[in-house]
């Protein structure tokens, strides 16, 4: 694999402590983890290491369920929208922390989704899929327990799921 420690022409701006890429490697079932250093992200890279990842596993895809009534975040025009049944899309996978301070009001939200939006746009994708905002959060919804029981294929479904374990919140980016 390429190394990507030191910064390159065309990197991100997206700094956190590190940055971990899991992948199987072609001779056997087992999974490696390579750890990034926080000098900054190569977006090629991680295009290129999806997209491979996307060729090489075909029947991955062929997999896909349908989630009905799923619901994306459009990056472009940050809205929530409605998920056509081919719609390709990354999940986020973050620390809520307070509950206050991931109010969506006037289309405002938290630094670790706004971060969201770069690495999905800068990846080729137009949706993202974040639970706080893409499921009702009430708790009388019926769409809400939908999403609930089918967060196993929301999340196989996706193209690629960005996690965000370092912060204690979402306003931590």
């Amino acid at each position: 694999m390429t190394n990507v420690a030191n910064p390159i022409s065309n990197s991100g701006s997206i700094i956190a402590e590190r940055f971990i890429i899991a992948h199987k490697y072609r001779n056997n079932e087992t999974a490696g983890i390579r750890t990034l250093e926080p000098l900054g992200v190569n977006f090629d890279f991680l295009r290129q290491t999806l997209n491979k990842c996307l060729e090489d596993h075909k029947e991955c895809r062929s997999m896909r369920v349908e989630v009905v009534r799923l619901r994306v975040i459009d990056v472009t025009t940050k809205r929530i929208c409605q998920a056509r049944a081919d719609c390709e899309y990354i999940t986020l996978s973050y620390v809520w922390g307070d509950n206050s301070a991931c109010k969506n009001t006037q289309g405002e939200f938290p630094r670790v989704v706004q971060d969201a939006f770069t690495v999905t746009e800068a990846l080729g994708y137009r949706y993202l899929w974040v639970d706080r905002y893409c499921i009702d959060q009430d708790p009388n919804s019926p769409h809400m327990q939908s999403m609930i029981d089918h967060m196993d294929l929301v999340y196989s479904n996706a193209r690629a799921t960005i996690v965000a374990a370092s912060g204690n919140s979402a306003s931590d980016g």
